[in-house]
């Protein structure tokens, strides 16, 4: 989002040098994106005015817009026919929709308040979190129909402080983080139990009013968690049975954004390193080694 939080602006850096090579606006509170590679096209979610933006990449013009009729965050690419699995923000009986040439269908519920939505291209399945109903439900890309549903373990979740979850694909796990307990906690999927929560370490749960409070991402190559928490300015670094290996204390003014920012970290695992915010570290989260250039301001 940009400095008031209303419109998006996406900036485009090549990966390799760091350089900004192009920005373009999308729409009223842009929270999620897609790229369909094959097609050459990015489908970006706008929460503040129920429209999914398409993108055509080899222009960054937007080239159509689809009105979902509902706030959607999360977006996913269904890779045998370009469909889009979105998740509404809002919860509630449909929570997660189809949109197939230019029109939106009902999903399959995954339960009240979903709050992440990821897909796991090994197994075509989409995973998603419900906030209120502390469970993950999972359902076929294909066919959308329902394969199962884990408790976390936990109650049900009921503060506005929303959990939120990242996947490790090699493994199998889910790690979801709960801010409104202070908590994160490993979802084994291939056996379809929770582990034991894990407390993080300082957090105070008085403090979960709002997304973002706890943001993930996970290191397949290297086996690691990544946990920020912007209230504390610190980025947690556990193996990956939730074992704690180091905490990070950030800098003061790299971090000022966060609170607009819904996934603020990325792990990319191919070059062994970590985005945070505008940040680059290392990929064991011990020292920023670099920025990502500054981007527009309104």
């Amino acid at each position: 989002p940009n400095a008031d939080c209303a419109y998006g602006i996406v900036e485009v850096v090549d990966a390799a040098t760091g350089a900004k090579q192009t920005s373009f606006y999308s729409g009223l509170q842009s929270d999620g994106m897609a790229i369909h590679a094959s097609s050459a096209k990015m489908y970006i979610a706008n929460t503040g005015d129920s429209y999914v933006d398409v993108v055509d990449l080899t222009t960054h013009a937007r080239s159509k817009r689809i009105d979902s009729a509902t706030s959607i965050e999360d977006i996913i690419v269904r890779p045998s026919d370009g469909a889009l699995v979105v998740r509404n923000r809002l919860g509630g009986g449909n929570s997660l929709l189809l949109v197939h040439g230019g029109s939106v269908s009902d999903a399959p519920s995954p339960g009240n308040w979903p709050t992440k939505t990821l897909f796991e291209r090994g197994t075509n399945t989409v995973h998603t979190l419900s906030h209120h109903e502390s469970k993950v439900s999972s359902f076929d890309i294909e066919t959308l129909g329902s394969i199962s549903s884990v408790s976390l373990g936990v109650a049900r979740l009921r503060s506005d402080g929303l959990s939120t979850m990242a996947l490790d694909s090699s493994t199998r796990k889910l790690y979801v983080a709960m801010p409104e307990l202070g908590q994160i906690v490993a979802v084994d999927l291939a056996t379809q139990r929770a582990a034991t929560p894990v407390t993080v370490p300082g957090f105070d749960v008085a403090w979960a009013e709002g997304p973002g409070l706890l943001q993930l991402a996970v290191n397949e190559r290297r086996g690691r968690v990544y946990l920020f928490s912007p209230k504390q300015l610190s980025l947690f670094v556990y193996d990956r049975s939730l074992a704690l290996l180091r905490t990070t204390v950030l800098p003061q003014e790299a971090t000022a954004a966060a609170g607009s920012m819904l996934d603020g970290v990325t792990s990319d695992d191919a070059n062994d390193r970590l985005f945070l915010l505008s940040m680059i570290l290392d990929a064991e989260g011990e020292q920023v080694t670099g920025s990502l250039p500054d981007g527009d301001r309104v």
